[in-house]
C-alpha cells in the first residue's frame, strides 16, 4: 500500500506538471500491480491502483498482468474477501489500459460465472460510475462483433442506459445504449 501510494503521487505530480512517465518506473508499476492482493482492507489502500493500472499496464507486456489481476479481483469478490464496490478504480484502470483483454476475462465464461460478474458491475454502478462508461462505444462494439450472439446480450446487461446531461434535464440513452438498440 505503501509503494502504490508513493507511485501513484510521482504520477499525479508528473501529470499535472505535464512530464512522461519513465519507462523504469512503468516497470515499477507492473510489479506492483503483479503484487496486489485483494482483500477487505481499508478501501483507501486501494486508492491509485486504477491510475498505476492506467499508465503501466498498456500497451502488449501489460495484456497478461491485466488478465491475471481480473482474475484475482473476481475471485477475491465471489469468495467475499473484498467488496466489488471498493475497486471500482482498479476496474477502471484496467478498462482504459487493456479494455478488449479486460472484457474477455470478464465475460468469455460459462453462464453462471458471467451472470456474478454481471452482478459485479451491478454493485459498482449502483454507488458509483460504471466501469463501463471508461471504455470507448467503439471498442465494445468491437469486442462485442467478435462473438455478436453472446457478447451484445452481455453488454446490454452492464452498460448504463440512461443519463442526465443536466441536473434539471430529463434522461436521456447514452451513446451505447443507442447504438446497441440499433
Amino acid at each position: 500500500a505503501v509503494a502504490a501510494e508513493i507511485l501513484y503521487m510521482r504520477m499525479y505530480v508528473d501529470d499535472r506538471e505535464k512530464r512522461d512517465f519513465p519507462t523504469d518506473l512503468v516497470a515499477v508499476g507492473r510489479k506492483l500491480l503483479q503484487q496486489v492482493a485483494f482483500t477487505r482492507r481499508n478501501p483507501r489502500e486501494a486508492r491509485g491502483l486504477g491510475t498505476i493500472a492506467k499508465v503501466c499496464l498498456v500497451g502488449e507486456s501489460g495484456t497478461p498482468i491485466a488478465k491475471e489481476l481480473c482474475r484475482k479481483l473476481q475471485l477475491a469478490i465471489t469468495q467475499q474477501e473484498t467488496a466489488a464496490r471498493d475497486h471500482d478504480d482498479i476496474l477502471r484502470g484496467l478498462l482504459v489500459a487493456q479494455p478488449i483483454a479486460t472484457l474477455d476475462e470478464l465475460f468469455d465464461a460459462d453462464e453462471e460465472s458471467v451472470r456474478n460478474r454481471i452482478r459485479i458491475l451491478e454493485d459498482i454502478s449502483r454507488l458509483k460510475r460504471n466501469p463501463l462508461s471508461a471504455v470507448s462505444d467503439e471498442t465494445l462494439i468491437i469486442w462485442c462483433d467478435v462473438d455478436a450472439e453472446r457478447r451484445y446480450p452481455i453488454l446490454a446487461a452492464v452498460v448504463t442506459p440512461f443519463h442526465r446531461p443536466a441536473e434539471k434535464a430529463p434522461l436521456q440513452w447514452t451513446g451505447i445504449a443507442t447504438r446497441l438498440l440499433q
